[in-house]
């Protein structure tokens, strides 16, 4: 057939929510076939999901016939991830819609100019990346950009702004054909279609971001409150929504990042962004996606909460507690809710692009917070780029302080209220999926780790996780006794034992008190972590300390746990080896000789059917029903009843046994009694290690959740439930400490799990099988727990080869030397003295770290009044003259300062000679300092006195720099530029301003130097 755009297949790349609108917008109103392409397989399921309930939520309005609808489902065919871009090669254009990320975006077209015909149109769907450079990778590899090919192969490359209308974007190299191509089929989708030139943020964004990072300012300042701001632009210049609540619909962080791009493209100051933007972005509070931004919304994400933003940005500001978070290598945009638009308007605002997995890359990506529903009311009137918004009278404002802070404070009365029935599907499925797992597992700590009967892990499983279920921000985040941990405990019981003369260091009432105890104190240090805002420590932390402790503990769990695995138990007792080199010696000199052949069959038996089994199941990912198989129930369901059968225990299997649902005298105790006190001195080292450690493993695996489905996260928050979870636990005697799991809390959102609800079921399931199913357990082998284990440790050690290789790669020759030296000091001494010397090593590195001052030298860039980093733009230029001019980071020390002025940036020995001439000004930029504490001032002081001399005034008015008071030793012109208002006011209540004088504060860099020169 003719069609004059000659687009007769559509491909598509990045199968998020954008990228799915396009595909469906094009199968419906353009009616050619798409091709839709992801790396990630649970992308595209939930891409196609999406389309579908597009199409039946149209259909149902009476938009289109259901046999339309059928049609242009048809017409979207999916590219797997196997096959990657030569599955698009056949397409006559191509879209991407990928996170904003350059070097992403250069990577994906210069695989469109290798494996795409050379006549496809290659569009990209960046919201403000420029398209020049973008267009500048889409040449094969050997051709010159100047060549012919080259310019043909570049001027394919055109931007797509897509909204209800289309923004074309046409690059310094897009051919005029290409251009009206894109046009005409842009057209045929629907659209109205505009033309703008490749200049950072086009013209929507370049008119609507600024107009957004403007209204922050007022609320910045003060000018107005949030609510006067966006009611005036509402009701007085007849906008459908105000541009704080904009802002937060489109994502605080996406925000930031165009109005970034701006300034960096224009380097004109207008574009500055917001230093509140800028100090949201940091405290994770991104809009509606995650529930907090200029606003607060609940999981309808309707406004609910009235706080007061700007009082919180100064409050946080003078506190200096805003929180820091972990730098990420990309910001990732915003997927939004589509469901109330019709399927010509399919497409979400302009200002971000959704996210995808493509390349592999471990970027977090947003995805829909709540299920789609037509009871949010939304306008189809949209504002600028085109999108619905929330109505007024969705607004609703709670004043009550009291009802905000116990929703802050305990989640679940914000989510209960709130729950939505269409969830619980998913969450019970996901819930009886981590119990069947879980269940086995637990049992398999309790005894084999632990040292304790089976109800210590089951038990540890269920209730810590019922409370953290009401007091936790994750919602996917499931708690349990982990393997490390309980490794941990066991030694502990272990040690006291060994030292604990008669029946009664062999007693169970022993171990039960050590493990309460230890949970007990756990519990209370990760209270006092969160209490006192302590959440921060995951980022201080080295992740490499993290995982050389559990390579360690993997290690050393494996040789524990052959010793039953051969049946050496009873041996074991004999000889009592103590450390793991004793045990691993054990095990040498008797595993052949002395080892119980049936135990040793029946357990490596079991390890080669769980491996079995996991590597089937990957093989059918796509068949969710064999997916999601629960391997390890199966095992242990199945060699129960092979025992009973043949009756093992008569040939000298240890099996479970009879497990009696007693914990002593009552079955709820008080902790601090005195038989389990006189533990307590004995056991608070391991319950450091043991509160640090599982929050550390806790908050990765709740934020990789919050970062995957669009929630908040309040480290702090998290381990103050943590630690209530395990003194809540410490009241049924012998529980052992419970955190997060990354492992179980992946299963559990990957089956469906989207909020709290499915730890309660599966803390139900748990509570069900203890009380009703353990008897039926009687015949389990132990051996087979031991086996169970085994395979969670091969799990652990298979991540070692990665982590290493990115450490040798990335040359992080510190960390590697502090992996190594955990795991060694873990091995050869014990599991305590590696971590406690680990960790005192890793918070040495960053007091070493934060006590650097961080200074660099700034040049002119030549015919201009900019000054940048020499290190950073080598055409920058030094002054000649003796003028150095420095800009501050951070803190500031004269030791720092002297070896910058004398050598310069480059690494130098103290004892070689200087390389640089003595400065006879100093000019400080200080526009990064934003508070300075009175130690601060102090040294400022000294080191200001060290070079200081003031400016003078001549008897014509000009000014000249020369020495005015007789103490000075250097003679050294100082100016400070860029100073913000507050540490200004500091250095004013220091002494600073009246030693240097009000004259050296001047607005810029140009501005001292103009000074300099015209006193020369």
């Amino acid at each position: 057939m003719s069609i004059a755009h000659g687009i007769r297949t559509l491909g598509v790349l990045g199968a998020g929510q954008m990228g799915t609108g396009i595909a469906l917008v094009a199968a419906l109103r353009a009616k050619v076939p798409v091709l839709l392409h992801d790396r990630s397989p649970d992308q595209i399921k939930k891409g196609l999901s999406l389309m579908d309930k597009l199409l039946a939520k149209d259909v149902s309005k009476g938009r289109i016939t259901s046999e339309q609808s059928k049609e242009a489902r048809d017409r979207v065919t999916i590219v797997g991830g196997d096959v990657g871009v030569k599955g698009l090669r056949d397409v006559d254009m191509v879209v991407e819609a990928v996170s904003e990320s350059l070097p992403l975006k250069q990577t994906i077209f210069a695989s469109f100019a290798a494996e795409l015909r050379p006549d496809a149109i290659l569009a990209t769907n960046t919201s403000s990346i420029s398209i020049t450079k973008i267009a500048a990778s889409a040449i094969p590899e050997g051709t010159s950009a100047a060549s012919n090919a080259g310019k043909q192969s570049a001027g394919r490359v055109v931007g797509i702004l897509d909204m209800k209308l289309v923004e074309l974007i046409s690059a310094l190299q897009t051919t005029p054909d290409t251009l009206e191509r894109a046009r005409a089929f842009a057209v045929a989708c629907g659209k109205e279609v505009t033309v703008s030139k490749d200049v950072p943020g086009f013209v929507s964004n370049a008119l609507l971001i600024p107009f957004i990072n403007e209204a922050i300012m007022c609320l910045e300042k003060g000018t107005a409150t949030r609510e006067d701001i966006d009611t005036t632009l509402k009701l007085g210049m007849n906008h459908p929504m105000g541009p704080l609540q904009l802002a937060d619909f489109i994502g605080l962080d996406t925000c930031l990042a165009i109005q970034q791009t701006l300034y960096e493209g224009t380097r004109d100051s207008k574009y500055r962004p917001s230093i509140l933007l800028e100090r949201m972005v940091d405290a994770q509070w991104y809009g509606r996606k995650n529930g907090k931004g200029f606003y607060e919304y609940d999981i309808l994400n309707r406004i609910t909460v009235s706080s007061s933003v700007e009082d919180e940005f100064r409050a946080s500001v003078a506190s200096q507690s805003v929180p820091q978070l972990e730098s990420s290598l990309q910001r990732t945009s915003l997927t939004f809710d589509m469901t109330s638009q019709p399927a010509h308007d399919l497409e979400p605002l302009s200002i971000g692009s959704s996210a995808s997995s493509f390349m592999d890359l471990d970027h977090p990506r947003y995805e829909e917070r709540t299920p789609l529903l037509d009871s949010v009311n939304r306008r189809e009137d949209g504002y600028g780029s085109g999108s619905s918004s929330v109505t007024g009278s969705d607004v609703k404002t709670d004043h009550s302080v009291l009802a905000k802070r116990i929703k802050y404070y305990i989640p679940s009365f914000a989510w209960i209220p709130s729950y939505n029935t269409s969830l619980i599907g998913g969450d019970v499925l996901a819930g009886i999926t981590v119990a069947s797992m879980l269940i086995p597992q637990s049992v398999s700590y309790g005894t084999s780790l632990a040292k304790l009967n089976p109800l210590a892990g089951l038990f540890s499983a269920a209730f810590p996780a019922i409370v953290y279920a009401f007091l936790g921000t994750s919602r996917q985040l499931n708690v349990a006794p982990e393997a490390a941990l309980s490794l941990l405990v066991g030694q502990a019981i272990s040690d006291i034992r060994f030292d604990t003369p008669g029946d009664h260091g062999a007693s169970e009432a022993l171990g039960i008190a050590v493990s309460t105890i230890i949970t007990l104190q756990a519990g209370l240090i990760t209270f006092l972590l969160g209490f006192f805002r302590l959440g921060f420590i995951d980022v201080v932390l080295s992740r490499a300390l993290l995982r050389g402790f559990i390579s360690a503990v993997a290690v050393v769990i494996m040789i524990e746990q052959l010793i039953p695995m051969l049946g050496l138990i009873a041996l074991q007792k004999i000889v009592k080896p103590e450390t793991t080199s004793e045990k691993l010696i054990f095990l040498v000199e008797n595993a052949f000789t002395h080892s119980n052949a049936r135990t040793t069959t029946i357990s490596f038996s079991a390890l080669a059917v769980l491996l079995i089994l996991r590597n089937f199941k990957n093989l059918f990912k796509k068949y969710w029903f064999i997916y999601r198989l629960p391997e390890v129930l199966i095992v242990v369901v199945v060699s129960t009843f092979i025992s009973a059968k043949l009756r093992w225990d008569e040939e000298g299997v240890d099996i479970l046994g009879a497990v009696p649902i007693a914990t002593g005298g009552s079955f709820v105790q008080i902790p601090l009694q005195a038989s389990n006190l006189k533990y307590l001195r004995r056991t608070t080292s391991t319950a450091v290690m043991v509160s640090v450690v599982g929050f550390l493993d806790s908050i990765v695996a709740a934020k990789q959740n919050a970062a995957r489905f669009g929630h908040a996260i309040s480290p702090n928050r998290e381990l103050v439930a943590l630690g209530v979870a395990n003194v809540a636990g410490s009241f049924i005697p012998g529980t052992l400490p419970a955190y997060g799991s990354l492992t179980r809390s992946r299963i559990n959102a990957d089956v469906g799990g989207r909020t709290q609800v499915s730890s309660l079921v599966c803390s139900s399931v748990i509570l069900l099988t203890t009380f009703f199913l353990l008897p039926y357990l009687y015949f389990l082998p132990k051996c087979v727990l031991a086996s169970v284990i085994i395979l969670v440790v091969f799990s652990l050690i298979l991540e070692v080869p990665h982590e290493v290789m990115y450490y040798w790669r990335m040359s992080a020759w510190i960390d590697l030397t502090l992996m190594s030296l955990t795991f060694l000091l873990s091995i050869i001494w014990n599991v305590e003295v590696g971590i406690v010397v680990s960790l005192i090593i890793s918070l040495l590195l960053v007091v070493h770290k934060s006590s650097k001052a961080r200074m660099t030298i700034l040049g002119r860039i030549p015919g201009t009044d900019r000054w940048k980093p020499v290190n950073e733009n080598p055409e920058a230029e030094e002054s000649a003259d003796g003028t150095l001019i420095v800009r501050i980071r951070e803190n500031l020390d004269f030791e720092r300062l002297r070896r910058l002025e004398l050598y310069g940036i480059q690494k130098s020995h103290p004892s070689e000679d200087p390389r640089r001439q003595q400065a006879s000004v100093l000019v400080f930029h200080m526009a990064d300092v934003e508070t300075i504490d009175a130690s601060a001032a102090q040294i400022m002081i000294e080191l200001l006195e060290e070079y200081k001399v003031r400016t003078c005034f001549l008897p014509d008015g000009e000014r000249a720099l020369t020495e005015c008071q007789p103490f000075q030793s250097r003679g050294v012109g100082l100016f400070i530029t860029h100073l913000s208002p507050t540490p200004r006011e500091t250095f004013a209540k220091a002494g600073i301003v009246d030693l240097l004088g009000a004259d050296a504060f001047r607005e810029s860099v140009a501005d001292a130097i103009a000074l300099v020169e015209r006193s020369r």
